[in-house]
């Protein structure tokens, strides 16, 4: 039986997911293993339980990144110049531009 605190959090990756555009279609993460990132990410110091106030009916537990898991998150999402592109700009020639 699934737990609450896992569909709540798998709801909420399906709907971020949708509402920018990701099609993860049959994408699924059991409870466990959702937990078990949870732990994983607070244990590494990349997410905190969310500090903003809500509504007392809201019984959802919210995380946010800490200022390490944001730099982290920076890093591993930041796109790479190839190497091409950095020889390229290093003799003087314009990247993807044309002679």
């Amino acid at each position: 039986m699934a737990s609450r605190f896992g569909d709540q959090h798998r709801d909420k990756l399906l709907k971020f997911c949708d509402s920018k555009g990701y099609a993860y279609k049959g994408f699924s993460i059991s409870d466990e293993s959702l937990n078990i990132v949870i732990v994983q990410f607070t244990a590494l110091g990349l997410i905190q339980k969310g500090q903003k106030r809500r509504p007392i009916q809201d019984k959802s537990s919210y995380w946010t990144l800490t200022p390490a898991g944001e730099k982290y998150m920076y890093e591993v999402r930041a796109l790479r110049r190839s190497a091409f592109d950095i020889a390229g700009r290093a003799e003087g020639k314009e990247a993807g531009g044309g002679d």
